[in-house]
């Protein structure tokens, strides 16, 4: 059984993500979070997903998010893919702080 897995950014680490789940025979690239819409046209055409410039716009059926955003954005977007029952694993550091992981756990 394959696991739908979506990228949230698409620069350095999100791109290394992209490549990693792409390639694994277990994983399916459920979809692509990303920001800049300059991206978007290239990444659909490399990965052949959904391309969302928010999470809320990720087809359903994902059963994981990996969080390759800016730190200072990883509380609200890691917690924006939990309460979407979605499986998550944050690039380090998990939070800017100590207290922003505390309320992330």
């Amino acid at each position: 059984m394959s696991t739908a897995i979506v990228i949230i950014g698409a620069g350095h680490l999100g791109n290394y993500h992209l490549t990693k789940v792409a390639a694994h025979p277990d994983a399916t690239l459920h979809a692509i979070v990303e920001l800049d819409g300059d991206k978007h046209v290239e990444l659909e055409t490399l990965y052949n997903v959904p391309i969302c410039s928010e999470l809320t716009q990720i087809p359903a059926g994902a059963d994981a998010a990996i969080v390759a955003t800016p730190t200072q954005s990883h509380l609200d977007v890691a917690s924006a893919a939990l309460a979407q029952d979605l499986h998550v694993l944050v690039e380090k550091p998990v939070c800017a702080s100590t207290d922003e992981g505390k309320i992330l756990c």
